[in-house]
């Protein structure tokens, strides 16, 4: 990442691009000849896109269009730190196909309290999410994705070992402070968007959910099952999940698969005891006797 922080679209040159990206990995040759860019402002950033050309002789991915974001982190009384720049560029490291967008540099001044952040635009094939329809696919297709995002620093061991401890009562309750009223501004800006349920269903979040992310904090018994269709979305595969959780848990960590294709299924997992799967479709009393004679064994036991 780079020392000095970019504050206004004066500092970036094509030498600057060029030393970024060779850092980065994405320009193995030649250099960035020129740029265009156009730029745009946020309520607490700068931004601008950029067109790159490379010369001749540049060799690599090469990206063309990148995304310049310049955030000014004071806020008068209070300010945040660097946060968006660990999510980036330590939080995920190493997590394969992360859901996030490539990032190429970055830098933080907490004596200026500002960063910037220099990433992939994909401003061409992405829609922004206030105009993107809302579906059923879209929504699993978001779950999907944060629950990759949870599932690498789940529990209370994970986190600490990232030096991120479970929040407390106070900071969880400061970032909803911070957090609830722009609920109140969603809700009166978008009024003609909203389904009819949808304020109440916003205030009820804010209302009841604090409390409850504070008691699982205070009860912490971590993951103790996992539950998961064979058949995922993208080729991925149930055992894939099983597997993923194994290598942080333990190769006797308990599951579930559930599937129609029970051919598959069983060959996949035989003699594995500390695993049974299901058949479509499921019957819920089944699926909770077999939920709860699954917790009650012991690990390695049959």
């Amino acid at each position: 990442m780079s020392d000095v922080v970019i504050t206004s679209v004066d500092q970036v040159t094509t030498g600057w691009l060029s030393d970024v990206l060779r850092q980065g990995g994405t320009l193995d040759q030649g250099a960035v000849e020129s740029f265009a860019l156009e730029t745009g402002v946020a309520t607490l950033s700068t931004n601008a896109r950029l067109d790159l050309t490379y010369s001749a002789d540049a060799q690599g991915a090469r990206p063309r269009k990148l995304f310049l974001k310049m955030v000014n982190t004071d806020l008068k009384d209070e300010f945040f730190d660097d946060t968006e720049i660990n999510y980036y560029f330590r939080d995920y490291i190493g997590l394969e196909s992360a859901p996030l967008v490539r990032a190429y540099d970055a830098a933080y001044s907490e004596a200026q309290r500002r960063y910037h952040l220099l990433m992939a635009d994909h401003s061409e094939t992405h829609t922004v999410a206030l105009y993107k329809p809302v579906t059923l696919e879209y929504g699993l297709a978001l779950a999907e994705a944060l629950a990759i995002l949870h599932a690498h620093w789940w529990g209370r061991e994970r986190l600490e070992s990232g030096k991120s401890p479970i929040p407390s009562a106070d900071v969880i309750r400061r970032f909803v402070s911070i957090a609830e009223p722009g609920a109140g501004h969603i809700i009166a800006g978008c009024a003609d968007q909203l389904k009819p349920h949808w304020p109440a269903l916003l205030r009820e979040v804010y209302a009841h959910h604090p409390r409850l992310m504070i008691e699982r904090t205070r009860d912490s018994p971590d993951l103790g099952l996992v539950i998961t269709d064979y058949h995922l979305t993208r080729g991925d595969t149930g055992k894939q999940v099983v597997s993923s959780v194994r290598q942080l848990r333990g190769p006797h960590f308990k599951a579930i698969v559930i599937t129609g294709d029970t051919a598959s299924a069983v060959h996949r997992f035989d003699g594995d005891e500390a695993l049974c799967w299901m058949t479509k479709p499921v019957d819920p009393e089944q699926l909770l006797t077999l939920i709860k004679r699954l917790l009650a064994r012991a690990p390695g036991t049959h």
